[in-house]
């Protein structure tokens, strides 16, 4: 199992970074296709998880930052790195900082 985790501050207040997380998530949908299987959204909408073929994308949000923790596990990993990287560089340019 492979486990990425990465934050980013979002500078903004936590209803921008809601809305801004489901700009990226749209993004990358559009970027990745039908790799993107699901988008699950909790209550409150400051979580969301994310899968497809050999992947799961966890993105939570606080008051301070935008957190992902992806799972990239087994053979499925081969399909869902670059789907991961995908999430990545799209949230990097929502947010215009690097995920660190």
């Amino acid at each position: 199992m492979s486990v990425l985790r990465l934050s980013v501050q979002h500078g903004t207040t936590r209803e921008q970074a809601r809305d801004r997380v489901a700009q990226a998530i749209t993004a990358a949908a559009a970027k990745v296709g039908p790799l993107l299987r699901g988008a699950q959204w909790s209550a409150d909408r400051d979580a969301v998880k994310l899968n497809g073929p050999g992947f799961v994308v966890d993105l939570t949000i606080d008051d301070r930052e935008v957190h992902m923790v992806a799972d990239v596990s087994g053979l499925g990993g081969l399909l869902g790195s670059p789907v991961v990287a995908g999430i990545k560089q799209v949230l990097e340019q929502t947010f215009h900082k690097r995920l660190t």
